[in-house]
């Protein structure tokens, strides 16, 4: 009972972390209150299944969690994230594609299908009474290979996105620290597309307020000018009103004519407010760049970059190798599954007397290292993520709305958290003991394809982001010169 309240306080907590991280991403642009929903739930169920697997290999999960619970909670938490990445989200968002077309009931009735199908996995009655109508054309065996295909699908969409978020990062992680020391004239450039850019916000909320106000006095009616009038005046008016209340069936059809005009003006200007918003956005990073890279806190942010491209350069070289090595000599039986790329340090530091010793405290530590590593990445590069794809969005898909392209990038989170359960990699010892290993032999079974796949997107995302580097225009540096101009 004490390990089912703690675990729901810990989702409550999450579900509110959820909700702050969702504003500090889409900054209030979501509309709908069922794609926030869909976004603080995957966000908290990733997080929970991510927390429980750190919890579960360290010494403090023991005094919280039994291993039977933490294995029921992530089959439970594993089980309703794929459902609601793989079954509700495409819903949702084709209900907005198809927001013209009446599929209310439909739509309504397909999410009560899927949590019943999917998230509670009752699957005994539906399908007994499916046998007794259709005979043995729907079975148990077609349940679950399609489950299972659903399943397959959510994990190599999870293996794409981190293996490209990877090799995007991999090249402008060590660029955006080296800009600050290397270019030192785009400050001023910025504080003045950033004046420009905030004369053009004030426009454009002062044409957004005049359009909700012309909206708003043509559905109560223009407002009474007769309050200085007399009596008489009062009377003729009140007789005309009701004269027209009596044929106002055309003017009723201009008037809703009228106002769905003014909410197509007024959902424009509303996006391009938030690309001006988002551009701003731009410019005050890099204003903020420009001022820090003067100072000795630059010096230090191109040491760190210095690093970070010397880590990216050996990552690219060594996985290229590997893929080659993977090319060449296919035929030959596959090597042991690597440990994961944090443990094999802290592995390499006690090896040489520099960490805790080897032995069930020291594999404890080491685990423990090496999940905490791994969780701050996670959580440092999925907001770096969502931010970069919600512009490029807004930007160049104009004819997506906001909560369409903020339920796309759930999925897309929600992958990306399923690809980093199936290439974290534990220690050896403690794998084939754990609760996130059984739970994933049973619902999203590893394989070797997996870690080729992520090595092979990685290296070509890195090289196409390279080359668009060095071949295309920054956004940043072309709104300056649009600005300029």
């Amino acid at each position: 009972m004490l390990e089912a309240l703690f675990a729901l306080l810990l989702f409550l907590l999450l579900c509110y972390l959820g909700i702050l991280f969702g504003r500090l991403v889409f900054v209030y642009t979501i509309e709908r209150r069922t794609t926030q929903f869909f976004f603080v739930i995957v966000f908290a169920l990733s997080t929970l299944i991510l927390s429980l697997a750190l919890l579960d290999v360290s010494a403090l999960g023991g005094l919280i969690f039994s291993v039977r619970f933490s294995t029921r909670a992530l089959h439970l938490a594993l089980v309703a994230d794929l459902a609601v990445i793989a079954v509700l989200c495409p819903l949702c968002i084709a209900r907005l594609l198809l927001h013209n077309m009446q599929f209310r009931c439909s739509y309504v009735l397909l999410i009560v299908c899927g949590l019943f199908l999917l998230v509670f996995r009752a699957w005994t009655l539906s399908l007994a009474w499916l046998q007794h109508f259709s005979g043995s054309c729907f079975s148990w065996a077609a349940a679950a290979a399609l489950w299972d295909a659903t399943a397959a699908v959510v994990a190599v969409m999870g293996i794409l996105a981190v293996a490209a978020l990877s090799g995007y990062a991999a090249v402008t992680t060590p660029v955006a620290f080296l800009r600050p020391f290397v270019v030192k004239d785009s400050g001023e450039r910025a504080r003045v597309a950033l004046g420009v850019l905030a004369k053009r916000q004030r426009h454009l909320l002062s044409l957004w307020v005049a359009k909700e106000c012309q909206i708003a006095e043509m559905y109560h009616g223009a407002p009474s000018s007769f309050r200085g009038a007399d009596a008489r005046t009062r009377v003729w008016s009140w007789m005309a009103k009701s004269l027209r209340s009596t044929v106002r069936g055309g003017a009723l059809r201009e008037k809703s004519d009228g106002i769905a005009r003014l909410k197509a003006e007024k959902d424009g200007i509303q996006a391009v407010s938030t690309a001006v918003f988002l551009q701003m956005s731009e410019m005050g990073s890099l204003v903020r760049s420009a001022e820090s890279g003067a100072t000795w806190r630059g010096l230090v942010d191109a040491l760190l970059g210095v690093l970070l491209l010397l880590h990216a350069f050996l990552k690219l070289l060594f996985t290229s190798i590997n893929l080659l090595r993977w090319f060449v000599f296919s035929d030959a039986p596959a090597p042991p599954v690597p440990e994961d790329a944090a443990t094999r340090v802290v592995r390499f530091l006690e090896t040489y007397g520099l960490a805790a010793s080897q032995g069930g405290a020291g594999e404890q530590r080491i685990v423990c290292v090496s999940l905490f590593l791994n969780a701050w990445m996670i959580v440092t590069s999925i907001r770096g993520l969502l931010l970069a794809v919600f512009r490029l969005v807004t930007t160049y898909a104009t004819f997506l709305s906001v909560d369409t392209t903020v339920l796309g990038l759930t999925v897309g989170m929600g992958a990306y958290f399923v690809g980093q359960l199936l290439l974290l990699r534990p220690s050896p010892l403690l794998e084939s003991a754990s609760a996130l290993a059984t739970v994933l032999a049973g619902q999203l079974p590893r394989s070797d394809m997996y870690r080729h796949l992520n090595d092979l997107v990685f290296v070509t995302t890195s090289i196409l982001t390279l080359l668009a580097q060095q071949c295309m225009v920054p956004p940043q540096t072309a709104t300056l010169h649009s600005l300029a101009e």
